[in-house]
């Protein structure tokens, strides 16, 4: 809002801005800790531990690229999906993002603009495009299928 961060800690009766300067181009709280969010911009994953009032580079190997979208696991907060510049697509994390291994699927040269991990199985993912296209995963991320 603004160009600024907003958070609210009332259900969003009342909003205050946050003290840290980022802009995200999308934000995902972390499943358990509320303090913790991770914000895909466009120089990189970020993480903040407090609320977004400070940020700090969540992994070296996605700095200097746009991440464009990001889903975090909810049983298993650990495993992250993302859609890097840097690493020319899709990638995947399975120790909180401090290592990244890139995924071949390229969603026919569309940048993924929203992922998604299914609440009810940690193996089931899914990736909107910015061309609208939507595709699913059923074995964590590593193959992909259209479904749109």
């Amino acid at each position: 809002f603004g160009g600024r961060l907003q958070a609210s800690a009332d259900g969003g009766e009342s909003w205050e801005f946050a003290t840290g300067e980022i802009v995200p181009i999308a934000l995902v709280s972390h499943p358990a800790l509320v303090s913790v969010l991770y914000a895909a911009a466009p120089n990189g994953l970020k993480i903040s531990e407090d609320r977004g009032d400070t940020w700090r580079s969540l992994s070296p190997q996605l700095d200097g690229g746009a991440v464009t979208a990001l889903a975090v696991d909810g049983s298993n907060p650990a495993s992250l999906l993302v859609f890097s510049e840097t690493l020319g697509g899709l990638a995947k994390s399975s120790d909180g993002g401090t290592t990244w291994r890139s995924i071949p699927e390229r969603f026919d040269g569309s940048v993924v603009v929203h992922l998604a991990i299914s609440k009810n199985n940690q193996d089931t993912a899914y990736a909107l495009t910015g061309q609208n296209a939507i595709y699913k995963s059923t074995d964590g991320g590593h193959s992909w299928t259209q479904l749109r």
